[in-house]
């Protein structure tokens, strides 16, 4: 009897610890699991924000090549800028009239 009493609490710490490896295993795959899916979303949103940054500095880039260019065609053209000047002042007047 008290060898099959040993024999039993043998069996009986053996599953014990068989179910505290595997909770301790799902413990720390749930952990990593956790872990991988904060790096994955900070990459994510890092590449999305560097990509709209990209968009950002394009756009501006673009608007400042369109400036450039207006001001090119002004000076091209051969007129001054008082010119250009007095054709606002002409404009601001003409709608101030039709007030």
């Amino acid at each position: 009897m008290i060898l099959g009493k040993s024999l039993l609490r043998s069996a009986f710490q053996l599953t014990i610890r068989a179910v505290q490896n595997g909770a301790t295993t799902l413990a720390e795959s749930f952990l990593f699991m956790v872990a991988a899916g904060l790096v994955i979303g900070e990459t994510w949103r890092s590449n999305r924000k560097e990509g709209k940054r990209r968009d950002d500095v394009r756009d501006r880039l673009e608007g400042l090549e369109e400036n450039m260019q207006s001001i090119k065609d002004l000076l091209e053209r051969g007129g001054s800028w008082k010119e250009s000047i007095d054709e606002i002042k002409e404009r601001y007047v003409d709608i101030g009239t039709l007030s």
